[in-house]
């Protein structure tokens, strides 16, 4: 295949004949996960599918996700958190990770996103049930000076 290119004052007509690119793309099955309002809320992590569901009861945004926190996750997750936040607007967020079995540091930039986009709006923010592993690493960090977090919901 010869894609056109801008003429650099080389000899030739102007195009270049490129290779085909091969993309490999893992199969996995999809399982979607609703929340209260029918929003499925999917990541790709890693080889692992991350899910996150939340619910809005009584003025209280829950964002629960599913599985591991990762750097494949971590971006998409957030950028879920916020547009999930935008469509409540909520006086309190609740990340509850009582689902989430592993954490890299990357979780931590999930968790100091999800913080600061409770504090754009003005909203209180908590963190509940972590694991071991992940509240390990939360600790290590210092979150846990700075974010509320609650060992029982």
């Amino acid at each position: 295949m010869r894609l056109p290119l801008h003429d650099r004052g080389g000899k030739g007509n102007g195009t270049r004949p490129y290779d085909s690119i091969r993309l490999k793309i893992k199969p996995f099955n999809i399982k979607i996960a609703l929340s209260s309002v029918c929003c499925p809320r999917l990541f790709y992590s890693g080889g692992e599918l991350l899910e996150i569901n939340h619910s809005f009861i009584e003025g209280v945004l829950v964002l629960k996700p599913e599985g591991d926190i990762d750097h494949h996750s971590a971006m998409d997750m957030l950028g879920s958190m916020r547009s999930i936040r935008d469509m409540y607007m909520p006086p309190r967020i609740m990340l509850d990770m009582s689902d989430v079995g592993f954490m890299d540091s990357s979780g931590i930039a999930v968790v100091t996103g999800a913080y600061r986009l409770a504090k754009e709006t003005g909203s209180e923010f908590a963190l509940c049930r972590p694991k071991p592993q992940p509240l390990k690493v939360l600790k290590a960090a210092g979150l846990d000076r700075i974010i509320k977090i609650l060992l029982e919901k």
